[in-house]
């Protein structure tokens, strides 16, 4: 990715690579033989996201080993190996081709998480089967645990989305939990199997383990699950089936399930997941917001308003639902991705609704009271 000698020094005093200011991290890119991608645009690309994070982006090809390299990133394709690398350097894997690849614009956001939990790594990750053991890299199962500095005010369990892809991981909370943790919060990503490639029963069994697990790691403060985009339906669904849960937090939610799969939303994403709503009603019956005819549980629902239309639409029409009490609703100016933006207005206004709502003695109703209107 060099632009050789003679590259452009940008406004900010950098050389376009992050590497204007002291301490900055060096990424090390690897682009495997079985990826086809134009290198300009590729560069481009990273060298954008490298600018933005404060990370120097070195696309040698290969890299020098012998330099140092805060972690490596090997974009891969099938049969493409993931070669070893230095100590201290962690190695970031991205598809680029095959069943499970991430296209361009993609890529900064996959990458964004991926660096994020290099620059905040958690405190420690466990095994859901196994609490007392230390969960593998790889392992899908898992809570990766960033915890605060003093007491925890209570604990969160993030819920990360992707439409039900495998493709999608963890890192896209990463950012969120580093907040949650500043904020007082034992934030847990969790890290759960997905039914494209585990089935729907699966994924589900996985979340309600993650709550039972999260909920283990400070007995006796408040338990809120933060779910985004399909996350959110998962979190909705397992705060309304497993005891114990104070809040759930739906960001972005992909909260009824009949509309995603009759508009098709992502290609086809929920049928995919869960099976034709036909053919498997009580699997919707379940799963689906929407569908429930009530809730026992306080929901906060947060909404950008430049995201997709379909997914406002829904978020407003559960919001007004009298049956399920009218839940609390957070909407503001932001795409699907600015609620899990911890810079973003949108996640902040969420962040403080979030602790309104936890704090002892509050109305955890999770219904928006009319507001009064003052004389004129």
């Amino acid at each position: 990715m060099d632009d050789g000698p003679g590259a452009p020094v940008h406004p900010d005093g950098t050389d376009g690579r992050g590497r204007g200011g002291t301490g900055a991290r060096r990424l090390a890119v690897v682009v495997g033989a079985g990826v086809d991608v134009d290198r300009m645009t590729l560069a481009a690309t990273l060298r954008r996201l490298g600018d933005r994070r404060g990370w120097a982006v070195d696309g040698a090809a290969p890299p020098d080993p012998a330099a140092p390299a805060d972690a490596v990133l090997h974009l891969v394709g099938p049969g493409d190996p993931v070669p070893p690398w230095g100590p201290g350097a962690p190695a970031l894997v991205v598809p680029m081709t095959g069943p499970d690849a991430h296209g361009l614009a993609a890529l900064p956001l996959v990458l964004d998480g991926l660096l994020a939990g290099v620059e905040t790594p958690p405190d420690r990750t466990v095994a859901l089967d196994d609490p007392a053991r230390p969960a593998a890299p790889d392992e899908e199962r898992r809570l990766a645990v960033h915890a605060p500095a003093g007491p925890p005010a209570g604990v969160a369990l993030l819920v990360h989305g992707g439409y039900w892809r495998s493709r999608w991981t963890p890192a896209l909370m990463t950012r969120l939990a580093a907040d949650l943790a500043g904020r007082g919060w034992c934030a847990a990503v969790l890290g759960y199997r997905r039914p494209d490639r585990h089935g729907w029963d699966a994924t589900v069994d996985d979340v309600r383990a993650g709550v039972v697990a999260a909920a283990a790691l400070a007995p006796g403060r408040p338990l809120v699950l933060v779910g985004h985009s399909a996350g959110g339906q998962l979190a909705l669904q397992a705060a309304e089936s497993v005891p114990g849960v104070a809040l759930a937090v739906s960001l972005a939610g992909v909260v009824d399930l009949d509309a995603a799969a009759h508009r098709r939303l992502s290609e086809g994403a929920a049928r995919a997941a869960l099976g034709d709503p036909a053919e498997h009603l009580a699997r919707y019956d379940a799963a689906s917001p929407a569908r429930f005819p009530r809730r026992g549980v306080p929901w906060l629902l947060v909404q950008g308003t430049d995201d997709d239309p379909d997914l406002v639409e829904m978020n407003r029409r559960l919001a007004a639902r009298e049956d399920l009490g009218r839940p609390a609703l957070v909407e503001g100016p932001g795409d699907h991705f600015a609620v899990v933006d911890p810079a973003s207005g949108l996640w902040r206004a969420a962040a403080a609704r979030l602790a309104e709502l936890v704090e002892p003695g509050a109305d955890r109703s999770g219904t928006e009271k009319p507001r009064r209107r003052g004389r004129p």
